[in-house]
């Protein structure tokens, strides 16, 4: 990093529009984030997009920011076409798979490489993708389509897939929901999940996914309450859950939050950035397009420890 680590903070935050406004680049450069989250929100076309991550460099002081955003596929992609191409929801690839893994597996590894390189050309260096829950019938739709199916071998390779395409276009990808969102029955962007399923069984299925996957460099956690491990607190607030997939589902990248504005968590924003931190996630991300909430979560997030820096530099988009 071109700054002292400790400077910067471990934070990902949003951007309320098309331009960096004055509040926001001075707010940038005073507490200096990890990184950015990008939305349709801050999109109009390519040229205006580079200008935007060429103007949070600038307030940050350095070109070495991370820039993520969500493209998975059809049902939640923030770029689109004619410019952008937009792939496929998961559960095709899923079907595909069926038929023949290996060419399901090379199809979505050049569809993601093809997608990085449009995410790199504007200047995004981080995809929220792959998602790597298991999908079920019963439960909320949120996952759904998204998911790369019930079959924890398939969804591992074709999340496997998906990764090297990205990390070919040098663009680090996150897998999520760790250890798995697939068995929620409400949606957490409105309210919290509680999974009671017993531990073996998870061990088994949702959670093996992720530890079979645990060689990848970045996961995003589930703001899902697992009785098992913690019997009142989502996975995100729990050091109980992130001291769980460090040990023994043996992820062994960085963790960053899903986002700390959603429904699933309740209570003031500062509070619940402090629990998160504490919690042992590695990195925060907030997403709401409220400065001064963007300004309590730089705020209450700690600067970079070492491992973590040591960790960002080893990421696809730096290598």
């Amino acid at each position: 990093m071109s700054l002292d680590y400790q400077e910067i903070r471990s934070a990902v935050v949003p951007v309320q529009s098309f331009d960096l406004t004055v509040e926001e680049s001075l707010l940038f450069k005073k507490y200096q984030p990890l990184g950015y989250i990008l939305f349709s929100r801050n999109y109009q076309n390519p040229t205006q997009l580079r200008r935007l991550i060429n103007s949070l460099k600038e307030a940050s002081g350095r070109d070495d920011i991370l820039i993520l955003i969500d493209q998975e596929g059809e049902r939640v992609s923030r770029l689109k076409e004619p410019h952008f191409k937009v792939l496929p929801n998961a559960i095709k690839y899923h079907q595909d798979a069926k038929i023949n893994l290996n060419a399901a597996q090379e199809r979505l590894r050049s569809d993601f490489a093809f997608v990085g390189k449009q995410l790199r050309e504007v200047g995004v260096n981080v995809n929220c993708a792959p998602v790597a829950d298991i999908q079920y019938d019963w439960a909320d739709p949120i996952i759904g389509v998204r998911s790369y199916g019930n079959d924890i071998n398939t969804v591992v390779a074709l999340c496997e897939a998906a990764d090297e395409g990205l990390a070919e276009s040098k663009v680090q990808s996150v897998i999520k929901h760790i250890p798995g969102h697939g068995r929620a029955l409400v949606d957490s962007h409105l309210e919290l999940p509680f999974v009671s399923t017993d531990l073996k069984t998870l061990l088994e299925t949702d959670f093996k996914v992720f530890q079979q996957l645990g060689a990848m460099k970045l996961a995003m956690t589930a703001h899902v309450v697992f009785t098992a491990i913690d019997d009142e607190v989502p996975v995100t607030l729990s050091k109980k859950a992130i001291d769980f997939i460090k040990r023994d589902i043996a992820f062994n990248g960085l963790i960053i939050t899903d986002a700390l504005d959603m429904k699933a968590l309740r209570g003031d924003i500062g509070e619940v950035t402090q629990k998160a931190s504490t919690s042992g996630c590695d990195i925060l991300l907030y997403c709401r397009a409220d400065l001064k909430g963007v300004e309590v979560v730089l705020q209450h997030s700690h600067g970079l420890k070492y491992h973590i820096i040591e960790r960002v530099k080893s990421f696809n988009c730096f290598c």
